[in-house]
This record gives C-alpha cells, sequence and structure tokens, in this order.
C-alpha cells in the first residue's frame, strides 16, 4: 500500500496539486467571476487574502481565471497584488500564463512586483517570452521587468529580449 501511495504522489504535477486546491468560499467565487459575492464575503469577515491550501488568495484565482470586475474590487479592497502561492508565484505570474492583458495591466499599475522570482527561479518576463506573450512581455519590460540569469527559460528570454 505504501510504494502505491508513493507512486501516486510522484504522478501527481504541480498543475494537478494546484486543480485539487481546496479552496474557501472567497475563491470559489472570485474564480467563477461573482464579485458581488466575493464583496459579500469579504464584508461579512473573511479576509480580503484569505489563503486556500495551495497558498493561493481569491486574487489569484480572478487573475487566473481572467475577471478582472472580481481583481480590481479585490485590489479596491487591499489585496496583495504580490501574494505568493505555494511555488512563489503571484496573482502577475497567473495573468501573464492565461494572457489576460487587463489584469496584468491592472497588477502593475498597482505596483505588482514585476521581478519577483518563483520556487523554480523563474522571472515573470521569462515565463512571458517562453509563452510568446508579446504583448505583455513589452507591458511587463515598461514597466522594468527583467530576465532572470539562473533558468532555462531566462537564458531563452534574454536571447529573445536581450540582456537588460
Amino acid at each position: 500500500m505504501r510504494i502505491v501511495v508513493m507512486r501516486l504522489a510522484v504522478l501527481l504535477s504541480t498543475a494537478s496539486l494546484q486543480t485539487l486546491a481546496v479552496a474557501g468560499p472567497i475563491h470559489d467565487a472570485a474564480k467563477a467571476g461573482k464579485a458581488e459575492q466575493v464583496e459579500h464575503l469579504i464584508a461579512a469577515g473573511t479576509a480580503v487574502d484569505e489563503k486556500d491550501n495551495a497558498d493561493k488568495t481569491a486574487l489569484h484565482w480572478a487573475a487566473d481565471a481572467g475577471h478582472l470586475d472580481v481583481a480590481r474590487m479585490l485590489v479596491a479592497k487591499g489585496a496583495d497584488v504580490d501574494a505568493k502561492d505555494f511555488q512563489d508565484e503571484t496573482p502577475l505570474s497567473y495573468a501573464v500564463w492565461e494572457a489576460h492583458e487587463d489584469i496584468v495591466e491592472l497588477l502593475i499599475g498597482k505596483g505588482a512586483d514585476v521581478n519577483k522570482k518563483n520556487a523554480n527561479d523563474e522571472r515573470i518576463l521569462d515565463d512571458a517570452v517562453r509563452r510568446g506573450r508579446k504583448g505583455i512581455a513589452e507591458k511587463l519590460l515598461r514597466a522594468g521587468a527583467k530576465c532572470g540569469t539562473n533558468h532555462a527559460y531566462s537564458q531563452v528570454c534574454n536571447r529573445e529580449v536581450g540582456k537588460n
């Protein structure tokens, strides 16, 4: 039995673990784009930066799903634009991955750190370039983003963008 459990754990990827994240009502509402429900939960005492079991906040979920109205409301209520999940990914990372330029603009405009590194030593610009998100990469560059230095994706970024 122990071997089966160990093999199962090895098969679960980071993406699978994120999908299996046990979220609370605020996370579910943010993911579904239910701004009024999110606002009601906050008014009822739910912390705006409450984390699920993958350390994701409602802002992570809204950024991932592309719900600009929810993201705006969460930021207005004081959500941490640089909150980190269990892989040190921020809401900006999720918006870049899913190509939600409007949320990228919102988060940059609210002071999100465009040079944070995740647990794999990647920067957000590295990922934007790797995924071919040219418009987003340009926004990140204008905001002062730099390619990383210690990861394979950083090498791709530096080759594409040039040493910055």
